[in-house]
């Protein structure tokens, strides 16, 4: 079946079958480390076309149905969705969409602006990523994880196709969100192109220097509340990221005031995707949350589990059954 031959909207049920298929194919593909270009190109194809006609309906049935039946498929699926959104060709140029996840204690009620700063602070990380001059820019507020966990793909699409300019709300920033930036890249720079952020993970004396001092103008903008930089990504990494801090920092928190407890259990609601655990002594428990992780398979949350433990020195227990 051709799928990118059938893109009125709504999507048909045949061809809704046919992209889960593909996209479970390109799943199980991708979790054994196998070459997973066919399902890719396939889904990929479908996705464009949908962008093109700016048609949001398709992808939003596509990811429903994969979050009910599949969220491994769901993962697979949103990652080419959001790299799509979040890099585009426009002209001679590749744009891509930067997000700097940016924590800062106590929550700000009011809108964090950065106004005065933005040029300091792109120019600094052209400099110290190699990005080239005049190529980055940033927004000139900051971005809470509500209104970026609410963007549809077509607004991200619109935010990396636009020339200039950023149409994001001014709004209040809470305590997580980003710097939301866009970079420009010649396409005939292919060493840029090739390389894109991988090098924003590495923690160069340059690089530290930039995000102390990006930390410290965040704080005189905060009127003095305390702020915490991570590494700069492209769209397709952030939405996790910024999970895996809320639940590291709850969980992190809940140690802290609880230094007797011994071990972390856990249950998964997968259809929800929600995580549920709780700080325990071998005979009483001491706390408890829960973290919301929508797009993500029972294997990542096993592996942020595994980690946390091991971090903060708690047996981890096996799970709980789902109620």
């Amino acid at each position: 079946m051709t799928l990118v031959h059938h893109l009125n909207s709504p999507v048909s049920p045949d061809v809704l079958d046919a992209l889960v298929l593909v996209a479970q194919q390109g799943a199980h593909k991708a979790a054994r480390n196998q070459a997973d270009a066919e399902e890719f190109s396939r889904v990929a194809q479908f996705i464009g076309a949908q962008l093109e006609l700016q048609q949001q309906q398709p992808l939003q049935a596509l990811e429903t149905r994969l979050r009910s039946e599949d969220r491994r498929a769901l993962a697979w699926y949103l990652n080419i969705l959001r790299t799509l959104c979040g890099t585009v060709a426009v002209e001679d140029h590749m744009h891509h969409l930067v997000i700097i996840p940016l924590m800062v204690t106590p929550a700000q009620k009011g809108v964090l602006s950065l106004s005065s700063f933005t040029h300091e602070i792109a120019g600094a990380l052209e400099h110290v990523l190699d990005l080239g001059e005049g190529s980055f820019e940033l927004h000139p507020h900051g971005v809470s994880s509500a209104i970026l966990f609410g963007l549809t793909p077509l607004r991200w699409h619109a935010l990396a196709s636009a020339r200039q300019g950023f149409a994001l709300p001014a709004a209040p920033f809470g305590r997580l969100g980003a710097l939301v930036g866009r970079w420009h890249v010649e396409l005939g720079d292919r060493a840029r192109l090739s390389r894109k952020l991988l090098h924003a993970m590495q923690r160069t004396p340059a690089l530290n220097a930039w995000k102390m001092r990006t930390e410290a103008l965040t704080e005189e903008a905060a009127l003095g509340a305390r702020a915490r930089i991570f590494p700069a990504m492209l769209l397709q990494d952030a939405f996790t990221l910024l999970r895996q801090v809320t639940f590291n920092t709850q969980l992190e928190q809940a140690a802290r005031q609880h230094a007797q407890a011994k071990q972390l259990q856990w249950v998964w609601k997968d259809r929800e995707g929600e995580l549920h655990w709780k700080l325990r002594t071998a005979a009483n428990e001491l706390a408890a949350g829960e973290a919301s992780f929508p797009d993500e398979p029972v294997e990542f949350i096993e592996q942020q589990l595994a980690r946390a433990a091991q971090r903060l020195q708690l047996e981890l227990l096996p799970p709980l059954k789902s109620p």
